[in-house]
Parts: structure tokens; C-alpha cells; sequence
């Protein structure tokens, strides 16, 4: 009896693990076959497996019927570069404390951390930036005090002046 892939949560280990399996590949392939630092390789595997992830995603855990488009790709990688920040961080850290380390097993603790991250930040912190975005736009500075006619006369910048003036219109 096989496992439906796409049932529940499950298609999202499988596609992570996809994602996973292409950056351990890529890092390997380039830092021992071709004698690339780990670092920069590291680099290329993240970039690539954020590719297959993307595609991974698209196909098994939406299951698009439209072909991917660049817009899609940029949105999906805004989102997925914060992670992947956190991940090289936190790999490049492991292998400049345990140098001796086998890259891949920095890079699968790397990813743990990411993950755990990205659900932290997700779950709990993507409400909370939302509402911070919304009142930043409606204050439009950091005070007490939405931005006000003065503030467009008299302020030495220009983007606080555009914004008072026509708030709607500049971001428009």
C-alpha cells in the first residue's frame, strides 16, 4: 500500500526535503568535486534548491494548473531569502566554530534552525508585521503624530514631504 504524497501535512516534508536534498547535493558536488569553498558554495546550493523548492511547491503542495511566471518566482524567493539568510548564517557559524565538521551535517543542523525559524516567524510574527506595516502607513513616521502639512514644508526630507502632501499618489 503506497502513501498518497499529497495528503496533509506530508507533502510539505516531501517537498522540503526535496528542496534539502538539491542545496546538500549542489554543496557537495561543487566544494568536493570542484574544489569551491563551502561558503560560496553553499551560496549556489541555497539559490539552486530555492529554485526546486519553488517548482516543488507549485506542483505537489498548490498543484497549480498555470505555468510558473518570473513574478511568482520573486514573490515566492522574497519570502524564502529571509530563511535562507537565517540557514547560512547559522551553517557558516557551525563551520567557523567546528571546522573539522563535515559541511553536510552543518548544513542539515543549518536547516533545522532555519526551519524552526521560519515557523516561528510565520506563525507568530507575520500578524505582528502586518499590523506594523499597516500603522506605519498610516503614521507614516515613528512618533505619536502622523505626518502632518508642516511636516511637508518644513522637514529637510523629501520623502516625508512627498508623503504629506499626497500620501496615496506617491506610492501610486
Amino acid at each position: 500500500q503506497q502513501a498518497d504524497l499529497t495528503a496533509g501535512h506530508g507533502v510539505l516534508r516531501y517537498t522540503g526535503l526535496i528542496a534539502v536534498s538539491v542545496d546538500g547535493g549542489i554543496t557537495k558536488l561543487l566544494s568536493a568535486g570542484f574544489g569551491i569553498p563551502v561558503l560560496a558554495s553553499r551560496l549556489a546550493g541555497i539559490a539552486i534548491s530555492m529554485v526546486a523548492g519553488w517548482l516543488a511547491h507549485r506542483r505537489f503542495t498548490f498543484r497549480l494548473a498555470t505555468p510558473p511566471t518570473l513574478v511568482e518566482f520573486v514573490r515566492y524567493a522574497g519570502v524564502a531569502w529571509s530563511a535562507a539568510a537565517i540557514n547560512y548564517a547559522v551553517f557558516a557559524a557551525i563551520l567557523f566554530v567546528y571546522p573539522a565538521l563535515e559541511p553536510l551535517i552543518a548544513l542539515v543542523l543549518s536547516s533545522l534552525v532555519a526551519m524552526a525559524a521560519a515557523y516561528l516567524g510565520m506563525r507568530f510574527a507575520a500578524a505582528t508585521l502586518l499590523v506594523g506595516f499597516y500603522a506605519f502607513g498610516i503614521y507614516g513616521k515613528l512618533s505619536y503624530y502622523p505626518l502632518r502639512w508642516s511636516d511637508a514644508f518644513f522637514s529637510t526630507h523629501s520623502f516625508a514631504s512627498a508623503l504629506s502632501l499626497n500620501p496615496v499618489l506617491y506610492f501610486a
